[in-house]
């Protein structure tokens, strides 16, 4: 199977980097871009064609929740993860109305965690 495409979304540039860097070590996934704000992903998301997009709640203007709804209403959409400095519950109704496939607290992203995520949404055969 080809590499997931990864789409990083977050305002801080450190935090972005460090995401970048970190998914660079995981197997099975490559960065294909990353984004500031909800707007600038929503074109990137068009021209790259990410199958996953690492997406910060709290972003300046178009918030991570409405970006995800917009991203997930696309033809083939992406699948959308939520990150944030204090991530809200899984069942929390604004998550669930986003669309988001998971919520994680950007504390507990490490290398464990994307590799079961991957195998999550992207088993192996």
């Amino acid at each position: 199977m080809a590499d997931v495409r990864v789409l990083v979304v977050d305002d801080s540039r450190a935090f972005r980097e460090a995401l970048l860097e970190l998914i660079d070590l995981v197997g099975g996934f490559r960065a294909v871009g990353q984004a500031a704000s909800g707007e600038e992903s929503l074109e990137l998301a068009q021209t790259l064609a990410p199958d996953l997009v690492l997406l910060d709640v709290r972003l300046p203007g178009l918030d991570g929740l409405e970006t995800s709804r917009r991203l997930v209403d696309t033809p083939d959409p992406p699948t959308v993860v939520l990150v944030s400095t204090d991530a809200p519950a899984t069942d929390d109704v604004r998550v669930v109305g986003s669309g988001a496939s998971a919520v994680r607290s950007k504390a507990e992203i490490d290398l464990e965690w994307l590799s079961e995520l991957r195998r999550r949404f992207w088993p192996q055969p």
